[in-house]
């Protein structure tokens, strides 16, 4: 072979071997990380199932979502926090993080919600639809099988595994190692996984082999006593989106702003329509058709710029582009939220902060005087005749069993859940025996007598199962969970206890069987239910009526004051979570039969505990007086020739 032919396959070699070590070259090179809101823009499709603009993401409308995605693209962040109302960005967040992490950095993810359903939920509702619509991810994530229950917890991928888990799970949140955490609405976790401790700490010790491990925590807050995420929140930079006012220029975040404050949202007296925004630094009004422009021309401020790699953000409603979340429906909301608020029901306010506002809610009340309650006192009941108040409608009684007696509280309700105190009895004896709760049965079954001349019968009985006598107040229950009184009337009965968990709803709409009674037991929000309760004593009026209002009568006494006002709340200095203690030397019978025939009110509304859709209910059960529903009529007691409308009376 001569030269020029050996120089030939040489440098043909050579060109070959370069075609083939190029790519390994290339992989080499230290190259420029796109970040993940432009990766997002490039690649993540939204699925119709979920968003109301399906299709490439963009975040043209939404600019605030831009460096929230930014932050959690860069690797040197080990926490981001999210603080966020409602439908804004929290839940389409960790589902980008998700897809690119499985396509850009594989590796084992564990994605915590508060519940198992939840995460079932959100795995058929949400992560189906984005694997199918995201080609991307068909090539890297094993099929999805309906049929096999592993496939909706968990998805397998090239480099990794996702799984998703319940916080009230402690299976879920121990063994194995994991390199991306996403706690999702982290402040509706339970206090705590069993016996295992804060779901949280659990979730995030299990992070602790990767050294580039990163933490996304992201909710809307909670009662401040017992928020996860409100404390991590002010642990970081602490983030708010800054916009321009379009009349001065000048930069400032949208807030709700106090009844004194010069700036936030304002409307005309009873005018929800005319909500506009006051301006912080021209004083000017900013009406919501401008927010479009204010929002693509604003920008994150750190209000700690010196916390390094400690991103958090908090954006609340105002900022929202959707009409349905308009300034003016917002203020419309609030409005609702504040009138129960006065009548000493504050879970819709609570709810409008938590959820609209981003902000934690921190109950308040003034505990009321015995001296004060005793002054209350009305005679608006006949105890020989048993004749009732015009108002009433709907009867409820809760009995609390003691190891000598039973004590049953009859309470009388009327339209937006205004209560009367009917009767307090006492059933002295030995709970094991049969004889005591005969007697409380003949009780239960007596009519009481309304001023219109027609019978009116107790329509919900609940009865506490938390003592030493559980097997009586079952084996009571179960003959009679729905019993027929002559002329058709129903009694409806409850075997109830208190929930363990703090500041739980009130209403348990569905009972849990898992008990040695066989039969429903519901559970009560004891801690929530006692807040409305104190609420509900501080309220005053002239007319000592109204949405809320407690009426007392004779059977109101010096010690049924002390048992009724017998708690009070506290923080605990270890767990910092608020709770209701007794106060020394009080019995809490009363308290406790209060919240139960709260509880009884509240399970008798349709579907959820909303104030509008009891007074609805009320006004049905009291227009069926002449039907036999509720009431047994006395026909020769009635006079047909007048007519008259007791309902209508209320409202004058």
């Amino acid at each position: 072979m001569n030269s020029r032919t050996q120089l030939k396959t040489s440098s043909a070699a050579w060109h070959n071997l370069l075609i083939k070590i190029t790519p390994l070259l290339d992989q080499t090179k230290p190259r420029k990380e796109e970040s993940l809101s432009d990766w997002a823009t490039k690649n993540f499709y939204l699925s119709p199932e979920y968003s109301s603009e399906p299709g490439l993401y963009s975040y043209e409308r939404r600019p605030y979502q831009k460096e929230v995605l930014d932050e959690i693209g860069n690797m040197l962040n080990e926490k981001v926090i999210i603080v966020s109302a409602t439908q804004m960005m929290k839940t389409i967040m960790m589902m980008i993080a998700e897809a690119w992490k499985i396509d850009q950095h594989p590796g084992p993810i564990l994605h915590v919600m508060d519940t198992i359903l939840n995460a079932t939920r959100y795995s058929r509702e949400r992560l189906d639809p984005m694997l199918r619509d995201n080609k991307f991810l068909a090539t890297k994530v094993q099929d999805v099988k309906p049929k096999k229950a592993d496939t909706i917890l968990m998805k397998k991928f090239i480099g990794g595994i996702l799984k998703l888990v319940g916080a009230n799970s402690p299976s879920g949140l121990i063994f194995t190692s994991i390199k991306d955490l996403l706690l999702d609405e982290v402040d509706s976790y339970p206090i705590s996984a069993s016996d295992f401790g804060d779901p949280v700490e659990l979730a995030i010790k299990r992070t602790t082999e990767f050294e580039d491990r990163q933490i996304i925590l992201a909710s809307s807050p909670g009662d401040e006593v017992v928020s996860r995420i409100w404390p991590e929140w002010e642990a970081t930079d602490q983030r708010y989106y800054f916009v321009p006012c379009p009349l001065c220029n000048e930069t400032q975040r949208l807030e709700w702003g106090r009844v004194d404050d010069d700036f936030g949202i304002r409307w005309e007296k009873d005018k929800p329509e005319t909500a506009y925004y006051l301006c912080k630094h021209c004083h000017q009004k900013i009406y919501n058709r401008e927010k479009y422009w204010m929002l693509a021309n604003g920008q994150w401020e750190k209000t700690f710029p010196e916390r390094l790699f400690k991103p958090g953000f908090h954006i609340n409603r105002l900022y929202s582009p959707s009409a349905t979340t308009s300034w003016d429906k917002l203020a419309e909301e609030f409005l609702v939220a504040r009138k129960y608020s006065k009548q000493g029901d504050h879970e819709r306010l609570k709810v409008f902060m938590n959820t609209a506002l981003a902000e934690p809610w921190s109950p308040k009340f003034n505990m009321p005087k015995e001296e004060k309650l005793l002054s209350r006192i009305e005679n608006y009941f006949d105890k020989d005749r048993r004749i009732l108040p015009d108002k009433v409608c709907c009867l409820t009684a809760y009995v609390d069993v003691q190891d000598t007696w039973l004590h049953c509280v009859v309470k009388g309700w009327a339209i937006g859940e205004e209560s009367f105190l009917i009767e307090r009895k006492l059933f002295f004896g030995n709970p094991s025996q049969k004889m005591i709760w005969n007697e409380l049965d003949i009780y239960l079954m007596t009519a009481f007598e309304h001023k219109q001349k027609l019978n009116l019968y107790i329509y919900r009985i609940g009865i506490d199962t938390g003592g030493h006598h559980s097997d009586e107040v079952y084996a009571f229950v179960k003959d009679r969970q729905i019993r027929q009184l002559k002329n058709n009337v129903l009694q409806y009965f409850y075997a109830t206890k208190g929930w363990n968990t703090p500041w739980k709803p009130i209403t348990d709409q569905k009972g849990r069987l898992n008990n040695k009674g066989g039969i429903p037991l519901y559970m009560i929000g004891t801690d929530t239910a006692k807040e409305v309760i104190f609420n509900r004593l501080a309220i005053e009026n002239e007319e000592k009526s109204g949405y809320g209002y407690l009426h007392f009568n004779h059977y109101a006494d010096s010690e049924y004051f002390e048992g009724l006002i017998s708690e009070t709340l506290i923080r605990d200095k270890i767990t910092k979570i608020s709770k209701w203690v007794r106060l020394p030397n009080r019995r809490n019978e009363d308290l406790d039969c209060e919240v139960g025939n709260l509880f009884l009110i509240r399970i008798a509304a349709p579907k959820k505990m909303n104030l509008i859709k009891i007074t609805e209910d009320l006004m049905q059960k009291s227009n069926k007086l002449k039907e036999g529903t509720l009431f047994d009529q006395k026909q020769e007691e009635l006079q047909p020739q007048r007519r008259t409308n007791w309902v209508r009376d209320w409202n004058k």
